[in-house]
């Protein structure tokens, strides 16, 4: 986990700033030159304010770059203020300009198209929170790659997947960056309440739940326990259940709001966290079910996204 760890520090932290230290130190000749290095800096933190993973530290801490970004500005363009707008360009600062306008559009492309993922696209399936009472993090959702990994497989019954973790009052999802111990996550032993009225359509219950290090590898397992609920075409399945803490068996009819299991950390999952996906039959794909966009109470949510405290509903009428 080292790696992975200084791995998302760097993502997060380091590049941010040395960009902004960049901004606040540089000698700009020109409010042109700062504008375009001002530019770097606000389109990166963009970025990563759509597709960083936040819940590893703090969801709090998304706050961080944006506010500093403000101040560093502020300050850095007070001392170009009354500098010209640009100024002729010698070979050297072509070759530096080019190379800041390149990385300014390859960002901006990348969140405009992670911008473009927040958007609902088509009808999507309205379903309620399988999780009540508490705040809790999108870690993946959407309709872009780049927001959400399920979304690589085109027509995919996962395609438009939901991942959750639970947050504390600091924003964070456990104790500790990757705990071993699964009762520090946030999420471990939550109940899981049925978001749809329907029929237990399949569920596996058996598979023991994992830590970060001793993860899930086998492809058949890698949805560790799950559950489908079934109505008519609709369907929606639950991943990575507590082992044994299933409330219901194949065949059982269920309603919307029904306590059926408990979230945990079986199959591929490097960590607890509820998955939750939706699809309808549809014999024109090649996987004969097709994913449908995630509505939950009207609300389109999508990575990095809170839902704070859902209210309870009982058989599918909200109090």
């Amino acid at each position: 986990m080292f790696f992975t760890l200084l791995n998302a520090i760097t993502l997060h932290f380091l590049i941010p700033a040395f960009f902004l230290f960049f901004l606040l130190k540089r000698q700009f000749r020109s409010k042109f030159d700062w504008f375009l290095s001002f530019a770097l800096v606000a389109v990166y933190i963009l970025f990563l304010s759509f597709t960083g993973k936040w819940q590893l530290f703090s969801a709090w801490f998304s706050y961080i770059p944006p506010l500093a970004l403000l101040i560093v500005s502020a300050l850095s363009f007070w001392r170009v203020r009354s500098k010209q707008f640009f100024h002729p360009r010698t070979p050297g600062d072509l070759i530096l300009t080019l190379f800041i306008s390149g990385f300014v559009l390859l960002f901006s492309v990348l969140s405009a198209w992670a911008y473009f993922g927040t958007r609902l696209n088509g009808p999507a399936m309205d379903l309620e929170s399988p999780l009540w009472d508490g705040n809790y993090y999108v870690v993946e959702g959407g309709n872009s790659p780049l927001i959400n990994q399920y979304h690589v497989f085109p027509d995919a019954p996962f395609k438009y997947s939901l991942d959750f973790v639970k947050l504390d009052a600091a924003g964070k999802r456990a104790a500790g960056f990757y705990p071993d111990e699964l009762d520090r996550y946030e999420i471990f032993g939550e109940k899981i309440y049925s978001p749809i009225e329907g029929v237990v359509s399949g569920a596996v219950d058996s598979l023991p739940d994992y830590g970060p290090s001793l993860t899930d590898t086998s492809l058949a397992t890698s949805w560790g326990n799950w559950l489908t609920i079934r109505n008519g075409v609709r369907n929606v399945t639950i991943a990575y259940i507590q082992q044994g803490s299933l409330k219901v068996s194949i065949g059982d009819s269920v309603s919307s709001g029904q306590f059926i299991a408990r979230v945990g950390s079986s199959g591929a999952t490097p960590e607890p966290k509820l998955h939750m996906r939706a699809f309808v039959d549809d014999d024109s794909s090649a996987w004969g079910t097709r994913g449908k966009p995630i509505t939950i109470d009207g609300e389109f949510y999508t990575k990095n996204d809170w839902i704070s405290s859902p209210k309870r509903h009982v058989n599918g009428a909200k109090p």
